[in-house]
């Protein structure tokens, strides 16, 4: 046996410092004596497994909710007034969730609500006519738009009941559409087949058509208009340069027949002829106007009219209207104050462009107002009567330019050309109500249209180089 020896003595400078350790009874842990921090990785997967377990719970309760909403119920329904089920079928739906949007209706449904909306639509029409009501017309079209949006396969239906209501509501508002159905056509040429450029006014005597253009009379035979229509030759009866009485003619402005068959004409130098159709002479002749008034400013005549074989003279610089030849009142119609001292309530012709004479002096005005003289007067009324009875899209909008106005000896019309709007307005003479306006959308020649006259119950409208004419005594509609 090995001796046992004691080990060598350690200096005090060798020695460690050995602290006290304190005696831990029982079975010791080390690790809790060893314990480091967790490293940040470690962290980051605990915190992202603990995200997804939640989010996985979320949406497995979430899936069993709505899988609990939307299951559909099924038990035993009793009868009800609506019919008697055969079995079970689907429970009413808890009144805790949404209900389905509302189905569209199907076509049959439709196809009914259409026929019914179609069947409104006639009668309210029916009825319209009836009363002449233009209002309930007007709700028959506003029905209508909305039958056609509601169901598009209805178009042609409404198509032909719109038809008749913008027909009859023409008819209750005095409009006439003038079309190739409804008017005679003539182009106006010279006799070597030349068309006219530039007619800018005419006049129909017992004999003959008289055609101002470009600056030269022309003349045809009225038993050359053809009721078919077609050309109407024009013969050259008076030219500028020719001259008469000493006086050189100058370009030819205005032309107006007298009921004894003699034809005036206004010269843009403010001078008159006369020719005297079917006389033995049968030749023109310059006619000296009579007043001292007509030399002194120089005259500055707008246009001419005649009554009872007497010529009427507009002379809106001098605000008259003169006689020619004058008659024991005088040459002058009008009192003829200045425009510049007229006061108010004196009779004004110097807005006036033309003019018509049946006994009373019609004057029309630039802007549409027609005035009425006596001499005093006693009357004015304008186109704004004729406003919105055209159902033509546009066409209102249009600016108003009337160039033209004519009254027949006989009856009660006053006719008024609107080239602006292309039309002819129609009016009572007598108290200025509208009776009818004829109008021409969808030709260009209306744009142009120049002169107007009605002769033995026909209208005849200059318009381009083309004359125009409508039987009066077909009247409005046949059906309304």
């Amino acid at each position: 046996m090995p001796d046992k020896t004691e080990p060598p003595e350690l200096a005090p400078s060798d020695r460690e410092v050995v602290k006290p350790v304190h005696v831990l009874k029982g079975p010791v842990n080390l690790s809790l004596q060893r314990r480091r921090k967790p490293t940040p990785w470690v962290v980051g997967i605990s915190a992202a497994c603990l995200l997804l377990a939640i989010g996985l719970a979320w949406l497995f309760f979430s899936n069993y909710r709505i899988a609990i909403v939307i299951e559909p119920r099924y038990s035993q329904i009793t009868p009800t007034a609506q019919g008697v089920p055969t079995g079970a079928g689907p429970g009413p739906i808890p009144t805790d969730t949404v209900t389905p949007s509302t189905p569209a209706p199907s076509a049959a449904a439709t196809a009914v609500a259409t026929e019914n909306m179609l069947a409104q639509a006639n009668a309210g029409f029916q009825r319209a006519l009836e009363e002449r009501d233009r209002q309930q017309v007007q709700a028959v079209l506003d029905l209508l738009v909305e039958v056609e949006a509601a169901d598009p396969a209805a178009a042609s239906e409404v198509a032909s009941l719109r038809s008749q209501a913008y027909y009859a509501l023409d008819a209750l508002t005095g409009t006439v559409y003038l079309d190739v159905n409804n008017t005679t056509h003539w182009a106006l040429t010279t006799t070597d087949g030349r068309a006219l450029t530039h007619p800018i006014d005419l006049t129909i005597s017992h004999e003959g058509i008289y055609v101002i253009d470009s600056g030269t009379l022309y003349r045809g035979d009225l038993s050359a208009l053809t009721p078919g229509g077609r050309e109407l030759a024009l013969t050259a009866i008076l030219t500028a340069a020719t001259q008469i009485g000493g006086y050189p003619v100058k370009e030819i402005v205005a032309v107006e027949a007298t009921n004894t068959d003699a034809v005036y004409v206004l010269d843009k130098s403010n001078d008159m002829y006369r020719y005297q159709i079917g006389s033995s002479s049968s030749m023109w002749r310059l006619e000296r106007p009579q007043a001292s008034e007509y030399d002194h400013p120089d005259p500055l005549y707008l246009n001419i009219s005649t009554y009872s074989d007497r010529l009427y003279i507009l002379d809106p610089a001098r605000n008259q209207i003169w006689r020619h030849p004058p008659d024991v009142r005088g040459a002058g119609f009008l009192p003829g104050t200045l425009p510049w001292l007229m006061g108010p309530g004196e009779p004004d012709v110097s807005s006036g462009i033309d003019l018509a004479i049946d006994g009373n002096i019609y004057v029309l005005w630039r802007d549409g107002t027609v005035v009425t003289h006596v001499p005093d007067e006693i009357a004015r009324f304008d186109l704004a009567k004729a406003e919105g009875l055209s159902h033509v899209q546009g066409l209102e909008v249009l600016p108003s330019h009337p160039v033209a106005i004519f009254a027949n000896v006989e009856g009660i019309p006053l006719y008024v050309a609107d080239p602006g709007r292309r039309r002819v307005v129609v009016f009572d003479r007598r108290d200025g109500s509208l009776l009818r306006q004829f109008v021409a959308p969808d030709n260009l020649d209306f744009s142009a249209l120049h002169g107007i006259a009605e002769r033995e119950g026909y209208l005849y409208m200059l318009a381009g180089a083309n004359l125009y004419g409508y039987d009066l005594s077909t009247g409005i509609t046949g059906t309304v």
